[in-house]
């Protein structure tokens, strides 16, 4: 009988377990149905939302219905499938993360410029204007604790300048069955004499969002802090369903500002007219016979004053 090598052997057993590795469950949606999904569901919430608010509780739940029938899902097994993709949370971001990337791209075949879509991620983290942003590049935050949160800090270094100016910019997307949607951004800068400001902004609808803040007094900055928070549930939502918030897209792009400009000494053309010095060789004296022509008619000179009248004395 003949021997089978055992490097074959070894790369038999490795193969035999590679494709027995679990995967996800046939009863909930595979990663690419999800996405199909999710991606309608999205335009078709766009399609109800304002810059103000995210549009009423009952048109978003009648697109829902519409993009599932669309695809032959029940509610009951996209809800489930959901709960699945959640608690697997790298399946969840995977999907997202595609499917970010097919809304930009449907957003530039419809017009968009790429600044607007990519919102400088394309830049370096050296330069005049660098994103300096060395967190995840996207994440999905829940209401329950410890999952509500992600908190970010970016300490200083000589490529910072004073009078630095940064924008923080994310996108958003909400995943929620229902409930109001609100969640907050905020960043931070400390500066040099340990000060500090913040800029805040609350989200509740898909959209991009920016936060722009600037070191005014040229104070110099040690470091800048932030944090997303998605806010749990309010007294009149439900405790059950189900609420979470992706981001991506995440740059925290830093600007050097124009040098101040200093005052100009006054010297040289910048001075202005200036007085002259009088030569005592070159005052005008009065002129004399000699100094003109035979027959000229020379200047006037001033009368002299009358001397005073002797008195005659009678005696």
């Amino acid at each position: 009988m003949r021997r089978v090598p055992l490097c074959l052997l070894g790369l038999l057993v490795l193969t035999l377990v590679v494709g027995c590795k679990p995967g996800i469950p046939s009863q909930y949606l595979q990663p690419r149905e999800m996405e199909d999904i999710l991606y309608d569901y999205h335009i078709a919430r766009a399609m109800n939302t304002t810059n103000f608010d995210d549009g009423d509780t009952l048109t978003r739940h009648v697109y829902k219905l519409a993009v599932l029938k669309k695809y032959g899902v029940s509610e009951a097994d996209y809800d489930s499938s959901l709960v699945y993709y959640t608690r697997h949370s790298a399946l969840l971001r995977d999907v997202y993360e595609k499917l970010s990337k097919r809304l930009s791209n449907e957003a530039l075949a419809l017009g968009a410029s790429a600044s607007e879509v990519n919102q400088y991620t394309a830049l370096s983290n050296t330069g005049d204007t660098a994103n300096i942003w060395t967190g995840d590049r996207s994440f999905i935050l829940s209401q329950h604790d410890g999952f509500n949160v992600y908190s970010f800090t970016v300490v200083a270094d000589t490529a910072f300048k004073p009078g630095d100016r940064f924008v923080l910019g994310f996108n958003t997307q909400f995943i929620y069955q229902d409930g109001m949607r609100d969640a907050v951004a905020l960043i931070a800068l400390t500066f040099s004499n340990d000060s500090v400001i913040s800029r805040m902004t609350r989200m509740s609808s898909d959209n991009l969002y920016k936060l722009d803040i600037s070191d005014n007094e040229r104070l110099g900055i040690k470091k800048i802090t932030g944090y997303f928070v998605l806010n749990k549930n309010h007294n009149n939502d439900s405790q059950t369903t189900l609420k979470l918030m992706h981001i991506d897209r995440i740059s925290l792009i830093r600007m050097h500002a124009a040098p101040p400009v200093e005052e100009e000494e006054v010297t040289g053309n910048n001075a202005g007219p200036q007085p002259q010095k009088v030569d005592s060789d070159s005052v005008v004296k009065p002129s004399r016979e000699a100094d003109h022509p035979v027959g000229a008619q020379l200047p006037r000179e001033a009368d002299p004053l009358p001397l005073p009248a002797k008195r005659r004395i009678i005696r």
